[in-house]
């Protein structure tokens, strides 16, 4: 094994004890007390559960889908779809991520349905990515999310209230293992993976992405995508 393949999974397992030790613990608070507790305490820790397993599904697919990034291996799955009913069960993820912060989600829909020709799930990892940033960076307030159909586009806005990046540089900040903590020089446990593999997997869908952030105050990322993708 590489010295690389094996910091990778350092860094992998190293991120992975967070939501474990949160389940567990969680799990051993809801053994030991379970009929003590009213139902509004039990359903924040259940929402708690499902925000660290939703985290873990998440970085388990980024970590599988960089192998795939790095061989150029990655398959696109083509199909038409609807883009709002795919932006409400992100929507729905991104209210579970955030279910121990005090932040309301915001979705915002020019159109009511709207097909577009791409691949749903390549799409739906990108989305989960940056909603998954937003939530992780934001301690409360709003992260909305917008969709605004152009002539052959179609544009998704991601905005949050959050911390915002400190000195940003777009150009690293879509490199590997670059974290957004690194600009604002704080330790978290990120593997900096997220929006490397948003843009790449952009690329793959011919789309473009933006981040505009003004530090303290929050951040915004745009992401274009054609109405009808061609190869």
């Amino acid at each position: 094994m590489t010295e690389r393949k094996t910091s990778d999974l350092s860094l992998f397992f190293h991120e992975l004890k967070s939501p474990i030790n949160a389940i567990i613990n969680v799990a051993k608070l809801l053994e030991l007390s379970l009929t003590e507790m009213d139902k509004d305490k039990i359903k924040n820790y259940i929402s708690l559960l499902l925000s660290q397993a939703v985290y873990m599904k998440n970085l388990i697919s980024n970590t599988l889908e960089i192998g795939k990034i790095q061989s150029g291996k990655t398959e696109l799955f083509l199909e038409e779809f609807d883009i709002v009913e795919l932006l409400y069960e992100i929507y729905e993820w991104t209210k579970i991520l955030v279910a121990t912060k005090p932040i309301e989600i915001v979705l915002n829909c020019s159109v009511k349905n709207f097909s577009v020709y791409s691949d749903p799930i390549k799409l739906k990892q990108i989305l989960l990515n940056i909603t998954s940033n937003a939530v992780k960076f934001t301690d409360r307030g709003f992260i909305t999310i917008t969709l605004v159909v152009e002539e052959n586009f179609v544009k998704i806005v991601i905005s949050d209230t959050g911390k915002g990046i400190k000195n940003l540089d777009t150009k690293s900040l879509f490199q590997p293992y670059c974290s957004l903590d690194s600009f604002n020089k704080k330790m978290h446990d990120s593997t900096g993976l997220g929006l490397y593999i948003s843009k790449s997997l952009l690329d793959l869908i011919g789309g473009k992405i933006s981040i505009e952030s003004e530090y303290g105050r929050g951040t915004t990322v745009s992401i274009r995508i054609p109405k009808k993708f061609k190869a």
